[in-house]
């Protein structure tokens, strides 16, 4: 395989006459977030997260039709406006940047020119996707690189999709992510279905202000899925009326890849990320909120409320999900009975694992690897078949 050139949002400003480059990711709380560079400033990435995005036609039109978007400084956009305001923009095009942060969450590169108003030219646009593309290629095999051995292929049985990013309009249809959306089973899209028909006709009675809930939902075998929805009462970047974004919650081994200078603009999510390498760790022996807000310099009360809001998952959640993570790798092994997969990854013995690994995944530890087995059996058949084909 040929090196790939590691390029940067500094590489790609240049790339550009008088050009600048940010990149915007879709994870991990529903919605869209500034990820790089780190000049971008502090107030106007959090204003963008909390409001602004909604605004954001580049963005939402890139990932809902999958090419450039142009626009410039003075269109009649909210977002367009004040960055423009903050930045001096003058002529901006996004284009697709595939997984910037973390696989499955699509992005965009979002490029802009200061100095001159004229217009981005066709071969510019060209040469900024082509860039982009480089970039994107760059970053997943950094992440395929950070992997532990035993994830560089996922395993049958977890629960990846090529995009884990998905917008519904109030009728149910798939406005981003339809390749995603299409890869889940008959039970799966019929619940997300109904959910988002069902907020979005509560939003519109009740003016319901937006909302941001964590969604477990169980597939066709029972085993469930972790979502993160937020709702939109408008979302006039891409629709004239409300939609809803499920994001399929990263599971461990893709917070594993994430690096403080992945999203390096949101100061406060990457001063977090040490937290999370040392829960990972530390998870079986159950560390309090004292001993991990001591990582980040924070007090217990100010890191639990950071984390929550800034992850989209409790600090006690996360840790239980790697703690569950752990368990079904070893029953997915078949190596180990219950009670030493029980005492390996901290559970107090095995009935407590048994109840907590329930509830985490809607089936016993037993009913779960027999499941497991059997995706793991077709996945192997599969694969044996396109080998021979």
């Amino acid at each position: 395989m040929p090196h790939q050139k590691n390029v940067t949002t500094e590489e790609l400003s240049v790339s550009v006459p008088n050009g600048h480059a940010w990149i915007i990711t879709t994870m991990p709380r529903g919605g869209l977030q500034i990820a790089s560079p780190a000049t971008v400033g502090e107030n106007l990435v959090k204003n963008y997260t909390r409001e602004l995005q909604e605004f954001d036609t580049i963005s939402w039109q890139v990932l809902r039709d999958g090419k450039p978007v142009t626009a410039d400084g003075n269109a009649a956009s909210r977002w367009i406006s004040e960055m423009a305001q903050a930045t001096g923009a003058q002529s901006l095009v996004g284009v697709p940047l595939k997984d910037p942060v973390l696989e499955g969450y699509p992005g965009v590169l979002l490029a802009y020119r200061v100095s001159s108003g004229n217009p981005f030219t066709a071969a510019e646009i060209e040469q900024i996707a082509q860039s982009a593309k480089q970039l994107g290629a760059a970053r997943r095999a950094s992440r395929q690189q950070r992997l532990a051995p035993d994830y560089a292929t996922l395993p049958a049985w977890a629960h990846g999709l090529p995009e884990r990013f998905m917008v519904l309009d109030a009728h149910a249809n798939v406005l981003i992510g339809s390749t995603g959306f299409n890869k889940l089973d008959d039970r799966l899209r019929d619940q997300l279905q109904r959910d988002a028909r069902a907020r979005l006709a509560r939003n519109a009675i009740e003016g319901a202000l937006a909302e941001s809930v964590r969604l477990p939902l169980p597939d066709s075998r029972g085993d469930l899925w972790t979502f993160r929805c937020t709702v939109y009462r408008k979302l006039p970047a891409l629709s004239h009326g409300p939609a809803a974004a499920y994001c399929l919650e990263p599971a461990c081994y893709d917070w594993s890849t994430l690096r403080p200078t992945d999203i390096q603009a949101d100061v406060e999510m990457a001063r977090l990320v040490p937290s999370m390498e040392f829960m990972q760790k530390e998870y079986a022996r159950g560390p309090g909120l004292t001993e991990i807000s001591r990582i980040v310099h924070l007090s217990p009360f100010h890191f639990h409320r950071r984390f929550s809001g800034l992850m989209g998952v409790t600090p006690k959640h996360f840790m239980l999900e790697s703690q569950i993570f752990d368990a079904k790798s070893q029953l997915a092994s078949g190596a180990n009975e219950l009670v030493e997969i029980a005492a390996n990854c901290g559970f107090a013995h095995q009935s407590h694992f048994t109840s907590r690994f329930k509830q985490a995944t809607g089936l016993t530890p037993t009913r779960w690897r027999r499941m497991a087995a059997k995706l793991t059996e077709g996945a192997r058949k599969a694969g044996l078949a396109a080998n021979n084909a």
